[in-house]
């Protein structure tokens, strides 16, 4: 069997595809990766093939881009920026590549090509979804951006209504590229791309456990739901030295791991030393840029550029950090509180299911404020119920299977063609 892996996003959206990839290099099967070149060095180190497209500059510009967290804009950019750019290019790497009969395509809701693909070249394709706010529903639905007005509250015929307004003007716009290029292949053109284009019909999994997004009655019936990917590069790397000195000079640390996007470091950074010391807190500032961090930093308030993330959460007192999916779910594993501080709408949905299951809070960008943290870090030291909560939910996590199943779905694609 061959894998071909489409992997576009930021790291959190590419690692976790990397980690299924591994599985597949394991069992034994051919795996080619699509992927932007600046994860070259992760793409090698799991054993699998970088079929590269655009360039490592063009990945930081947009990461970087001032628009990418904007709560209207931000994910229509990511699209085009992250995906739709490449999606000739990935398409043609796929016919090149693909052979009938034996490979299979992934990827996330970005990898249009691969649905493209599928449906052209008779490849069976499998999509893979993090986060439940890519089943849209009328029901239990995920949060999305206050702007849109379609509150989790809303009746079933409202959201309906409001999805198909949504649609009209401006998801499917967005999504034109793809039905230009459908086009020009002379395939049928999408509408309403968030229910019937972005879910393959062979196979779409929610990698998330049910009790963090249940299945919901409109969702795909191809849908399965097979938990965290909860995969780290490295598990058992070693500290280096300095980290473990500053361990095991005191207290458990808060970790301070905002992400890369948007204004947030830098507003956290500068509060974080006055809340900490106020507090009598140790804490780990994680950024591998410096120019963010305040000018001098106290004995008990120590900046390391990259840390291995699952043993330090073991280490750690809380985690107050961006809303990533894959961050939050390291922490529930761990059993470690967390303060989550969502740039994006898809990463304030991940805050509100953590205030929900009460393992942690969120804070508002635009409440980042020396009170909101030192309160929300009073409420994580104080609450015995989070705590018992955390570590409750971290005993469902235990001897996670999700990579492996996963893996077993992609292969029963081949089996069933």
């Amino acid at each position: 069997m061959r894998l071909m892996m489409i992997a576009v996003g930021s790291i959190g959206d590419v690692f976790p595809l990397l980690g299924i990839a591994r599985e597949m290099r394991t069992r034994g099967h051919a795996v080619q990766v699509i992927a932007n070149p600046f994860y070259t060095k992760h793409v090698e180190q799991v054993g699998a093939e970088l079929l590269p497209i655009g360039t490592a500059e063009e990945h930081q510009q947009m990461m970087n881009h001032p628009s990418i967290t904007h709560p209207r804009k931000g994910w229509a950019l990511w699209l085009k920026l992250g995906s739709l750019n490449y999606l000739k290019q990935t398409y043609a790497l796929i016919e090149e590549h693909a052979v009938k009969g034996e490979t299979v395509l992934a990827g996330s809701w970005g990898a249009q090509a691969a649905l493209v693909a599928r449906e052209k070249l008779d490849i069976p394709a499998a999509t893979f979804h993090l986060e439940p706010d890519k089943f849209r529903t009328a029901f239990d639905s995920a949060a999305l951006p206050r702007r849109s007005l379609v509150f989790q509250s809303n009746p079933p015929w409202l959201k309906r209504m409001q999805y198909r307004l949504l649609d009209k003007l401006l998801i499917d716009p967005a999504f034109s590229p793809v039905n230009t290029f459908r086009r020009e292949l002379s395939l049928p053109e999408i509408q309403h791309f968030w229910n019937a284009g972005i879910h393959s019909p062979d196979l779409t999994v929610g990698l998330f456990p049910d009790w963090w997004g249940p299945i919901q009655p409109d969702w795909p019936k191809q849908t399965k739901l097979i938990g965290f990917p909860l995969w780290d590069q490295n598990p058992d790397q070693q500290f280096p030295e300095e980290v473990a000195e500053f361990l095991d000079a005191g207290e458990p640390p808060v970790v301070f791991s905002p992400g890369g996007f948007g204004n947030i470091p830098e507003k956290l950074f500068q509060i974080v030393v006055p809340v900490c010391e106020d507090l009598g807190l140790r804490a780990i500032l994680l950024t591998s840029n410096r120019s963010l961090l305040p000018k001098q930093l106290p004995e008990a308030i120590r900046h390391f550029q990259f840390i291995p993330f699952t043993p330090l959460l073991n280490r750690a007192k809380a985690v107050v950090h961006h809303a990533g999916i894959g961050t939050a779910a390291l922490c529930l594993a761990a059993g470690t509180p967390q303060i989550a501080i969502p740039p994006m709408h898809i990463n304030r949905d991940t805050a509100l299911r953590l205030e929900r299951l009460n393992v942690g809070r969120m804070i508002s960008p635009f409440s980042l404020r020396e009170e909101s943290l030192k309160q929300s870090l009073r409420v994580l030291q104080g609450a015995d119920t989070i705590s018992s909560n955390c570590q409750e939910i971290a005993s469902r996590l235990k001897n996670s299977s999700t990579i492996p199943t996963a893996a077993d779905l992609l292969e029963s694609l081949v089996t069933n063609a």
